[in-house]
């Protein structure tokens, strides 16, 4: 490093840090840290499980550290605890607050309130690798979620809390005040996101694109701006001829301000940290290595929440980092024209940064973009010259208006070319490659050889290259060995079952049941699909663009690496059966689809036919009577459809009603019939044992129009499941109703 400018950041060679790792004061070191963060995770996991254990119906005080986040049903803030109870002991610790939404009432950021409400912990996970809203909160700092009527709120003190943390909000809300008035439709919405990170507002389909082209991470403000505040403080701050001492002062102050403004998101404060440690270095006169500053900055985070290790936003910010710094310093293009040098470092930053996250995307998305290499290298000068000029016209919006709403027309423009970047290459043939979830083993041997080959590759030293190479050699044939087993396992595993799966997916206020037979054959029944989730409409997570396709039923089959059905069966065609079915067959192949002829064309069954003719699937009518043969071990009767013809709410009683046979083993699958379609199933088969059944899928997810006493008489299941959406609107399942399934057990 120059000795002239001692605060520049330098990436130091890996012979360096291969020495001080082979020594044993290293390796002691680093065990000493590892068994220093299983201490901290524990403490921390004990302090989550055990502190709010027991609590129930609370009296809290605290301050709204939020603004409002509006759900269909209520208004969401998060919450500093004071106190619950009077008891201090809950001091500082945050919380999700719900309230029951009353006309235009709200609480503001900073509030001190005074709350009577209810405590719960957050949903884990309800499917297999499914959403763990639980752990999510934790990565956030925040314990539960309190229930309450605004009737039970009361305000003690406006704006009680920190002044500081009150002025960033404010000035948060001024930023997105000052944007609406010069930009007010929905590029104004993305500028948003490209300079402060609130991406709410921004509209479904562009955030989608955006995700398809691997183009997400514009919105996840990081390193860029941070860059941007650092040179511009620099460069006014020079000129205003203050030493360098003060100079970086107040830098990092402005750093930390645009850190509480936008959020503390992982991406924002991994790359203010980094910029506040070469700031620091340049005060003290000392060496700063990216190496050393990325991982100081991830102990920071680490230490002040073990749980940040579990927040996407960390493991992508810090992987896509980590990426280009070990691979790109590798390559120059010194000798190749400004143009040339451009496209090439450009095509090697994305490709170094997408090197390393790779697993990441796939493990969490299943899903990859073939062209983000040209779409990064478009939008990236397209983005350079938004912020800059976004930047320049808040500024002038706050003097002169008029002026910033002329100059937000230019911005449009640049805004508008953008996302038409995202939505034209997100629409080419092939743009999304959906694969299933990797096995983590295959993950961390991917990993494993990944940084060994860096290692190697990066080593000058003489001994230590050869060792390399030999390590190299060792941990390659091992990640080799791995993936061929785990392959083997599932060959296995697909190919010798010794029995039936069923699995009954969890996709809230609807039905979804999965069926793998012993010759690995793959039946889906229904699919859910409603757009509220149970209670996920009040979740902090959920969004306009939430879909239990897409969202849930997917990436469900995905994660249990199934890319093909054998059969899809549609009881009927409400939207909470058969809504969900679309993302599906859009996205993998589907070879039939299992149908009744309809008494009543609807929207949803017009979609449906649509993509099946579309996608070219095979489509199989039943009527009553007939039986669908999957393999040799396993057929389904139908025992009740269309053609019944009642004429009572159609939709559901002449719904296929049918049964699952697997020697001695059945399931009944009910739809959504009622009274009036289990009055004729009675009739048909009173005093036959067609319906008797081991499980009971029961009907129409426990409404009490469902699962008279003489159906359930009639079936004589020793199992019932109801699919039905946690705390749903719809009061399933009805109490009568579980009494009387109860009663079978007697």
């Amino acid at each position: 490093m120059n000795k002239h400018n001692p605060g520049r950041m330098q990436f130091a060679p890996t012979s360096r840090y291969a020495k001080v790792f082979f020594k044993k004061q290293a390796i002691f070191t680093f065990i000493i840290f590892i068994f220093l963060g299983l201490l901290i995770t524990i403490y921390c996991e004990n302090k989550h499980n055990n502190l709010y254990k027991n609590i129930s119906d609370v009296e809290i005080v605290g301050y709204i550290i939020s603004d409002n986040n509006e759900k269909a049903y209520t208004d969401t803030y998060k919450l500093e605890v004071v106190n619950i109870n009077n008891d201090n002991k809950f001091k500082n610790t945050k919380l999700i607050l719900q309230i029951k939404k009353k006309d235009n009432t709200a609480l503001n950021y900073g509030d001190l309130v005074k709350i009577k409400g209810s405590f719960e912990l957050a949903d884990e996970q309800r499917n297999y690798k499914g959403f763990d809203y639980r752990k999510y909160l934790k990565t956030q700092n925040i314990y539960g979620i309190v229930s309450a009527e605004y009737i039970n709120v009361g305000i003690l003190k406006k704006e009680g809390y920190n002044k500081f943390f009150i002025l960033s909000n404010k000035v948060k809300n001024s930023i997105i005040t000052q944007i609406n008035k010069f930009l007010p439709n929905e590029n104004g919405n993305l500028l948003k996101g490209l300079l402060i990170g609130i991406t709410d507002e921004i509209d479904v389909q562009t955030v989608q694109n955006f995700k398809n082209t691997s183009l997400t991470h514009l919105l996840a403000v990081s390193g860029t701006q941070i860059v941007y505040i650092i040179v511009a403080c620099l460069f006014i701050l020079k000129k205003l001829k203050l030493n360098r001492k003060a100079i970086s002062i107040i830098t990092i102050l402005i750093i930390v301000f645009f850190m509480f403004i936008t959020g503390f998101t992982a991406s924002v404060v991994r790359a203010g940290l980094m910029g506040i440690i070469i700031l620091v270095a340049g005060l003290f006169f000392r060496k700063s290595d990216v190496l050393n500053n990325l991982s100081l900055s991830c102990l920071i985070m680490l230490f002040s929440n073990i749980y940040t290790l579990f927040d996407l936003g960390f493991q992508l910010s810090f992987g896509a980092t980590l990426g280009i710094v070990l691979i790109v310093h590798m390559f120059s293009f010194k000798k190749d024209k400004r143009f040339v040098k451009y496209i090439k470092e450009g095509i090697l930053i994305c490709v170094s940064a997408q090197i390393l996250i790779l697993p990441i995307l796939l493990y969490n998305f299943n899903n990859f973009s073939t062209y983000f290499i040209i779409s990064n290298l478009l939008a990236a000068p397209l983005v350079l010259v938004i912020t800059l000029f976004g930047i320049v016209v808040l500024f002038v919006s706050y003097v002169f208006l008029g002026l910033a709403q002329v100059l937000g027309q230019v911005l449009n423009l640049c805004l508008f070319l953008l996302t038409e970047v995202s939505r034209i290459f997100a629409n080419l043939p092939g743009a999304v490659i959906l694969v299933k979830t990797p096995f983590l083993m295959n993950v961390i041997s991917y990993y494993l050889v990944l940084f060994t080959y860096l290692f190697c590759k990066n080593t000058k030293h003489r001994v230590l290259k050869s060792k390399c190479i030999k390590y190299k050699k060792i941990i390659t044939v091992i990640s080799i060995l791995i993936i061929f087993l785990n392959t083997i396992g599932l060959i296995i595993v697909d190919n010798y079952r010794s029995g039936l799966d069923i699995h009954f997916i969890d996709v809230g206020q609807g039905d979804s049941t999965l069926i793998i037979t012993q010759t690995n054959k793959k039946i889906l029944i229904d699919g859910g699909g409603k757009e509220t989730f149970g209670d996920v409409e009040d979740n902090i997570t959920h969004t306009s663009s939430f879909e239990v396709g897409k969202d849930v039923l997917l990436p469900y089959l995905l994660d249990r690496r199934i890319t093909c059905l054998d059969y899809i069966m549609v009881s009927h065609f409400d939207a909470d059966h058969s809504a969900g079915l679309i993302a599906v067959l859009e996205n993998i192949k589907v070879k039939t689809v299992v149908i009744a002829g309809q008494l009543e064309k609807t929207e949803q069954f017009d979609k449906f036919i649509a993509v099946i003719k579309e996608k070219k699937v095979g489509c199989m009518l039943v009527k009553t009577g007939d039986k669908v043969y999957v393999d040799k071990y396993t057929f389904f009767d139908i025992v009740s459809s269309t053609d019944i013809g009642i004429s009572e709410n159609k939709m559901n009683n002449n719904c296929i009603v049918c049964k699952l046979n697997y020697g001695k083993f059945s399931m009944l699958f009910t739809g959504d019939i009622e009274a009036p379609g289990e009055m004729e199933l009675i009739k048909k088969y009173q005093g036959s044992e067609i319906l008797q059944s081991t499980i009971l899928k029961v009907a129409h997810h426990g409404s009490k129009t469902s699962s008279i006493q003489e159906i359930l008489d009639l079936i004589k299941p020793k199992i019932a499941v109801i699919g039905v959406g946690k705390n749903n609107m719809f009061g399933h399942p009805n109490l009568d109703v579980l009494e009387r399934i109860e009663g079978m057990r007697m």
